[in-house]
């Protein structure tokens, strides 16, 4: 069983109703969750509702995988500095995020 680690941001997600469709990090979340432990870590803004889902940064621990939700800024365009400056936000938080728990547990992958 290996520790799997995987980053993504924008895609709908497991908390964000009933029969939301997951997409490329969360089809990959569910298969690799099967023998292995995972954690999804991505931003709290859903893309395709340009909304925030939290106020802060959260971690959920569903039945297979661990979700971490990190906070970031909302945007409205799809092509804008504000977006790139989200995502500018989601990373240099994602860094430091990933030092602290790295201490904790190393991912293999």
């Amino acid at each position: 069983m290996k520790n799997i680690w995987i980053v993504g941001v924008g895609e709908p997600l497991p908390v964000d109703g009933i029969n939301e469709r997951l997409h490329r990090c969360g089809k990959q979340t569910e298969f690799l969750s099967k023998d292995n432990n995972v954690k999804w870590i991505t931003s709290d803004f859903n893309h395709s509702k340009k909304i925030n889902r939290f106020n802060k940064d959260t971690i959920h621990n569903l039945n297979k995988y661990e979700l971490h939700i990190l906070k970031t800024i909302p945007y409205k365009k799809n092509i804008s500095l504000i977006r790139f400056f989200s995502n500018f936000i989601f990373s240099i938080k994602l860094f430091f995020y990933l030092i602290k728990i790295a201490k904790k547990n190393v991912p293999d992958v």
